[in-house]
Protein backbone atom coordinates (compact mmCIF):
# COMPACT_ATOMS: atom_id res chain seq x y z
CA UNK A 1 0.00 0.00 0.00
CA UNK A 2 1.50 3.64 -0.99
CA UNK A 3 2.11 5.50 1.94
CA UNK A 4 0.50 8.40 0.87
CA UNK A 5 -2.46 6.04 1.47
CA UNK A 6 -1.58 4.62 4.91
CA UNK A 7 -1.21 8.67 5.72
CA UNK A 8 -4.43 9.50 4.13
CA UNK A 9 -5.84 6.09 5.76
CA UNK A 10 -4.29 6.92 9.46
CA UNK A 11 -5.33 10.46 9.31
CA UNK A 12 -8.95 9.83 8.71
CA UNK A 13 -8.98 6.99 11.58
CA UNK A 14 -7.33 9.91 13.90
CA UNK A 15 -10.25 12.18 13.02
CA UNK A 16 -13.21 9.64 13.91
CA UNK A 17 -11.45 8.44 17.19
CA UNK A 18 -11.06 12.16 18.08
CA UNK A 19 -15.13 13.07 17.30
CA UNK A 20 -16.31 10.01 18.95
CA UNK A 21 -16.66 11.68 22.34
CA UNK A 22 -18.52 14.52 20.90
CA UNK A 23 -20.89 11.95 19.21
CA UNK A 24 -21.74 9.50 21.97
CA UNK A 25 -21.80 12.39 24.35
CA UNK A 26 -24.58 14.10 21.75
CA UNK A 27 -26.33 10.67 21.28
CA UNK A 28 -26.62 9.81 24.71
CA UNK A 29 -27.46 13.34 26.13
CA UNK A 30 -30.00 13.44 23.61
CA UNK A 31 -31.33 10.12 24.95
CA UNK A 32 -31.46 11.45 28.62
CA UNK A 33 -33.69 14.28 27.31
CA UNK A 34 -35.53 12.14 26.10
CA UNK A 35 -35.94 9.84 29.04
CA UNK A 36 -36.48 13.51 31.06
CA UNK A 37 -39.46 14.39 29.12
CA UNK A 38 -40.57 11.13 28.65
CA UNK A 39 -40.98 10.94 32.55
CA UNK A 40 -42.14 14.26 32.64
CA UNK A 41 -44.68 13.18 30.24
CA UNK A 42 -46.26 10.46 32.32
CA UNK A 43 -45.84 12.24 35.51
CA UNK A 44 -47.93 15.32 34.35
CA UNK A 45 -50.14 12.95 32.46
CA UNK A 46 -49.52 15.55 29.65
CA UNK A 47 -51.28 13.72 26.36
CA UNK A 48 -49.76 15.92 23.91
CA UNK A 49 -46.13 15.73 25.16
CA UNK A 50 -46.04 11.99 25.03
CA UNK A 51 -47.93 12.39 21.61
CA UNK A 52 -44.78 14.50 20.55
CA UNK A 53 -42.08 12.09 21.76
CA UNK A 54 -44.07 9.45 19.63
CA UNK A 55 -43.83 11.64 16.52
CA UNK A 56 -40.10 13.02 16.80
CA UNK A 57 -38.28 10.14 19.55
CA UNK A 58 -38.07 6.05 19.77
CA UNK A 59 -40.57 6.30 22.82
CA UNK A 60 -43.37 3.77 22.65
CA UNK A 61 -45.08 2.30 22.34
CA UNK A 62 -46.80 2.43 25.68
CA UNK A 63 -48.84 -0.99 26.68
CA UNK A 64 -49.06 -0.07 30.30
CA UNK A 65 -50.42 3.55 30.04
CA UNK A 66 -52.85 2.92 27.44
CA UNK A 67 -53.91 -0.62 29.09
CA UNK A 68 -54.23 0.91 32.69
CA UNK A 69 -58.10 2.78 32.09
CA UNK A 70 -57.64 5.01 35.56
CA UNK A 71 -53.90 6.23 34.64
CA UNK A 72 -55.31 6.75 30.37
CA UNK A 73 -58.15 8.25 31.36
CA UNK A 74 -55.96 11.17 33.64
CA UNK A 75 -54.42 11.78 29.73
CA UNK A 76 -58.19 13.62 29.10
CA UNK A 77 -59.03 15.94 31.75
CA UNK A 78 -60.35 18.94 30.98
CA UNK A 79 -57.78 21.74 32.31
CA UNK A 80 -60.25 24.38 31.07
CA UNK A 81 -63.07 26.31 33.51
CA UNK A 82 -66.83 25.39 32.36
CA UNK A 83 -68.34 27.05 29.62
CA UNK A 84 -72.01 26.17 30.08
CA UNK A 85 -74.41 24.16 28.46
CA UNK A 86 -75.32 25.77 25.23
CA UNK A 87 -78.35 24.49 23.10
CA UNK A 88 -76.46 22.06 20.29
CA UNK A 89 -79.70 22.32 17.85
CA UNK A 90 -80.11 26.42 18.11
CA UNK A 91 -76.08 26.96 17.80
CA UNK A 92 -76.27 25.01 14.67
CA UNK A 93 -78.35 27.54 12.87
CA UNK A 94 -76.16 30.68 13.76
CA UNK A 95 -74.00 31.82 11.13
CA UNK A 96 -71.01 32.66 13.39
CA UNK A 97 -71.40 30.74 16.55
CA UNK A 98 -68.89 31.91 19.36
CA UNK A 99 -68.26 29.44 22.10
CA UNK A 100 -66.13 29.50 24.65
CA UNK A 101 -63.88 27.33 26.26
CA UNK A 102 -65.70 24.14 28.53
CA UNK A 103 -68.75 24.77 26.33
CA UNK A 104 -71.15 21.74 26.28
CA UNK A 105 -73.28 21.66 23.10
CA UNK A 106 -76.43 19.51 24.50
CA UNK A 107 -78.72 18.62 21.22
CA UNK A 108 -81.72 17.06 21.85
CA UNK A 109 -83.74 14.00 19.92
CA UNK A 110 -84.41 14.32 16.71
CA UNK A 111 -82.19 14.37 13.41
CA UNK A 112 -79.64 17.77 13.38
CA UNK A 113 -76.75 18.89 11.21
CA UNK A 114 -73.64 20.39 12.75
CA UNK A 115 -70.90 21.73 11.65
CA UNK A 116 -68.13 22.58 13.91
CA UNK A 117 -66.21 24.21 11.51
CA UNK A 118 -68.74 27.62 12.35
CA UNK A 119 -67.37 27.70 15.44
CA UNK A 120 -65.41 30.97 16.54
CA UNK A 121 -64.24 31.43 12.66
CA UNK A 122 -60.95 33.35 12.51
CA UNK A 123 -59.96 32.64 16.44
CA UNK A 124 -58.57 29.17 18.35
CA UNK A 125 -60.98 26.38 18.05
CA UNK A 126 -62.83 26.20 21.98
CA UNK A 127 -60.56 23.91 24.19
CA UNK A 128 -62.32 21.26 25.88
CA UNK A 129 -65.76 20.78 24.08
CA UNK A 130 -68.33 18.82 24.98
CA UNK A 131 -71.23 17.47 22.01
CA UNK A 132 -73.94 15.87 24.13
CA UNK A 133 -77.16 14.03 22.48
CA UNK A 134 -80.38 12.89 23.71
CA UNK A 135 -79.39 8.99 23.60
CA UNK A 136 -77.37 6.43 20.95
CA UNK A 137 -80.82 5.97 19.46
CA UNK A 138 -82.79 8.85 19.78
CA UNK A 139 -80.03 11.37 18.53
CA UNK A 140 -78.48 11.49 15.19
CA UNK A 141 -76.29 14.03 13.74
CA UNK A 142 -75.12 14.56 10.63
CA UNK A 143 -71.56 15.69 10.73
CA UNK A 144 -69.68 17.61 8.73
CA UNK A 145 -66.09 16.46 9.44
CA UNK A 146 -64.04 18.68 11.81
CA UNK A 147 -61.02 20.15 10.04
CA UNK A 148 -59.17 22.50 11.57
CA UNK A 149 -55.38 23.88 12.02
CA UNK A 150 -56.01 24.69 15.73
CA UNK A 151 -54.87 21.79 18.05
CA UNK A 152 -57.92 20.07 19.52
CA UNK A 153 -57.20 19.81 23.25
CA UNK A 154 -60.32 17.80 24.15
CA UNK A 155 -63.64 17.17 22.46
CA UNK A 156 -65.75 14.79 23.61
CA UNK A 157 -68.72 13.22 21.85
CA UNK A 158 -71.65 11.14 24.05
CA UNK A 159 -75.05 9.79 23.78
CA UNK A 160 -75.45 9.51 20.15
CA UNK A 161 -75.47 8.34 16.74
CA UNK A 162 -72.88 10.53 14.16
CA UNK A 163 -73.57 9.70 10.10
CA UNK A 164 -70.44 10.93 8.84
CA UNK A 165 -67.92 10.42 5.97
CA UNK A 166 -65.07 11.28 8.20
CA UNK A 167 -65.71 12.25 11.39
CA UNK A 168 -62.66 14.15 11.88
CA UNK A 169 -59.51 14.97 9.28
CA UNK A 170 -57.00 17.09 11.19
CA UNK A 171 -53.60 16.75 9.98
CA UNK A 172 -52.04 19.67 11.45
CA UNK A 173 -51.69 18.86 14.86
CA UNK A 174 -52.51 16.79 17.58
CA UNK A 175 -56.25 16.47 19.46
CA UNK A 176 -57.57 14.65 22.23
CA UNK A 177 -60.89 12.80 21.86
CA UNK A 178 -63.44 11.18 24.03
CA UNK A 179 -66.42 9.15 22.62
CA UNK A 180 -68.87 7.60 25.35
CA UNK A 181 -72.00 5.79 23.92
CA UNK A 182 -71.96 7.17 20.40
CA UNK A 183 -72.38 5.29 17.60
CA UNK A 184 -70.27 6.08 14.01
CA UNK A 185 -71.62 5.09 10.87
CA UNK A 186 -71.01 6.37 6.88
CA UNK A 187 -67.78 6.66 6.96
CA UNK A 188 -67.10 3.33 4.04
CA UNK A 189 -67.84 6.00 1.93
CA UNK A 190 -65.75 4.69 -1.08
CA UNK A 191 -63.76 7.44 -1.07
CA UNK A 192 -60.19 8.83 0.54
CA UNK A 193 -59.66 6.38 3.20
CA UNK A 194 -62.92 5.61 3.88
CA UNK A 195 -61.53 6.02 7.78
CA UNK A 196 -63.81 6.89 11.32
CA UNK A 197 -60.71 9.01 12.43
CA UNK A 198 -58.39 10.61 10.11
CA UNK A 199 -55.60 12.67 12.31
CA UNK A 200 -52.34 14.22 12.12
CA UNK A 201 -52.20 11.71 15.84
CA UNK A 202 -54.29 11.94 18.71
CA UNK A 203 -54.96 10.41 22.04
CA UNK A 204 -58.45 8.94 21.52
CA UNK A 205 -60.50 7.51 24.39
CA UNK A 206 -63.89 5.41 23.54
CA UNK A 207 -66.48 3.86 26.08
CA UNK A 208 -69.43 1.72 25.40
CA UNK A 209 -69.14 2.58 21.65
CA UNK A 210 -70.19 1.33 18.23
CA UNK A 211 -68.13 2.05 15.54
CA UNK A 212 -70.47 0.56 12.45
CA UNK A 213 -69.56 0.19 8.67
CA UNK A 214 -72.36 -0.54 5.92
CA UNK A 215 -74.13 2.80 6.31
CA UNK A 216 -71.83 4.56 3.97
CA UNK A 217 -71.66 4.36 -0.32
CA UNK A 218 -68.58 1.79 0.34
CA UNK A 219 -69.65 -1.02 2.65
CA UNK A 220 -66.72 -3.16 3.15
CA UNK A 221 -64.27 -0.62 2.82
CA UNK A 222 -64.41 0.82 6.20
CA UNK A 223 -61.61 1.15 8.38
CA UNK A 224 -60.60 2.55 11.61
CA UNK A 225 -57.63 4.66 11.21
CA UNK A 226 -56.10 6.82 8.80
CA UNK A 227 -52.56 7.80 11.34
CA UNK A 228 -49.76 8.03 9.61
CA UNK A 229 -47.67 8.63 12.43
CA UNK A 230 -46.59 6.57 15.49
CA UNK A 231 -48.24 9.53 17.45
CA UNK A 232 -51.23 7.09 17.95
CA UNK A 233 -52.40 6.01 21.82
CA UNK A 234 -55.90 4.56 21.46
CA UNK A 235 -58.52 2.64 24.06
CA UNK A 236 -61.77 0.82 23.78
CA UNK A 237 -63.40 -0.26 26.21
CA UNK A 238 -66.68 -2.57 25.38
CA UNK A 239 -67.20 -1.44 22.16
CA UNK A 240 -68.56 -3.00 19.22
CA UNK A 241 -66.63 -3.06 15.83
CA UNK A 242 -68.83 -4.37 12.99
CA UNK A 243 -68.20 -4.56 9.12
CA UNK A 244 -64.43 -2.44 9.65
CA UNK A 245 -60.98 -3.50 9.60
CA UNK A 246 -58.73 -1.83 12.07
CA UNK A 247 -56.04 -2.07 9.79
CA UNK A 248 -53.06 -3.26 11.91
CA UNK A 249 -50.74 -3.50 8.84
CA UNK A 250 -51.07 -0.09 8.72
CA UNK A 251 -50.57 0.67 12.02
CA UNK A 252 -46.82 2.09 12.76
CA UNK A 253 -44.50 1.26 14.94
CA UNK A 254 -44.47 2.80 18.54
CA UNK A 255 -48.69 3.41 18.24
CA UNK A 256 -50.64 1.97 20.92
CA UNK A 257 -54.08 1.16 20.23
CA UNK A 258 -56.00 -1.19 23.05
CA UNK A 259 -59.13 -2.89 22.79
CA UNK A 260 -60.72 -4.20 26.03
CA UNK A 261 -63.87 -6.64 26.17
CA UNK A 262 -64.68 -5.39 22.23
CA UNK A 263 -66.59 -7.32 19.90
CA UNK A 264 -65.44 -7.13 16.07
CA UNK A 265 -68.30 -8.36 14.22
CA UNK A 266 -68.28 -9.53 10.79
CA UNK A 267 -65.13 -7.66 10.42
CA UNK A 268 -63.17 -7.40 7.53
CA UNK A 269 -59.28 -7.82 9.41
CA UNK A 270 -57.46 -10.33 9.14
CA UNK A 271 -57.88 -13.24 10.80
CA UNK A 272 -53.95 -13.06 11.66
CA UNK A 273 -54.56 -10.10 13.75
CA UNK A 274 -56.84 -11.79 16.51
CA UNK A 275 -54.26 -14.61 16.04
CA UNK A 276 -50.95 -12.80 16.99
CA UNK A 277 -51.13 -9.14 17.34
CA UNK A 278 -48.67 -7.05 16.51
CA UNK A 279 -46.23 -4.95 19.05
CA UNK A 280 -48.58 -2.22 20.12
CA UNK A 281 -51.92 -3.65 19.18
CA UNK A 282 -53.50 -5.22 22.72
CA UNK A 283 -56.81 -7.51 22.70
CA UNK A 284 -58.17 -8.21 25.89
CA UNK A 285 -60.96 -10.55 26.27
CA UNK A 286 -61.67 -9.64 22.59
CA UNK A 287 -64.19 -11.78 20.06
CA UNK A 288 -64.41 -11.79 16.68
CA UNK A 289 -66.54 -13.20 13.95
CA UNK A 290 -66.42 -13.45 10.17
CA UNK A 291 -68.48 -11.81 7.49
CA UNK A 292 -71.62 -13.86 6.69
CA UNK A 293 -70.78 -14.59 3.31
CA UNK A 294 -71.88 -12.58 0.46
CA UNK A 295 -73.75 -10.27 2.20
CA UNK A 296 -70.10 -8.35 3.68
CA UNK A 297 -71.22 -5.79 1.10
CA UNK A 298 -74.83 -5.34 1.45
CA UNK A 299 -75.77 -1.56 2.44
CA UNK A 300 -77.80 -0.93 5.50
CA UNK A 301 -80.48 1.91 6.00
CA UNK A 302 -80.01 4.13 8.48
CA UNK A 303 -83.89 4.57 8.42
CA UNK A 304 -84.23 1.51 10.07
CA UNK A 305 -82.36 3.28 13.38
CA UNK A 306 -84.02 6.69 12.24
CA UNK A 307 -86.56 6.66 9.97
CA UNK A 308 -87.13 9.12 7.93
CA UNK A 309 -83.77 10.71 8.60
CA UNK A 310 -82.86 12.10 5.40
CA UNK A 311 -86.38 14.18 5.73
CA UNK A 312 -85.65 15.43 9.02
CA UNK A 313 -82.27 16.95 8.42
Amino acid sequence: MPQETMTAGWNEFRSEVLALPDRIGTRLATEANAADALAAALAASDAFELLKLLDETEAGPFENLVGDASAFAKLFECKSGGGGVVDGAALAREQRPDVVDGTELRHPAGVQRVDLNKLNRGTKFPRCLVVRGAGIDRTLLVWETLRTRDRVERIELSDLTLFATNVFDLRHDFATIVLERVRVVGFDCGAGSSAAFDTHGNALLARDCRIEGGYGRGPGDGRLFDVRTPALLARFENCVLSRVAIEARLLRERSTVVFDHCAFLETTEPSETFVSPPRGLVLVACRATSPNGDDDSAQLDLNDLFPGWRQAR
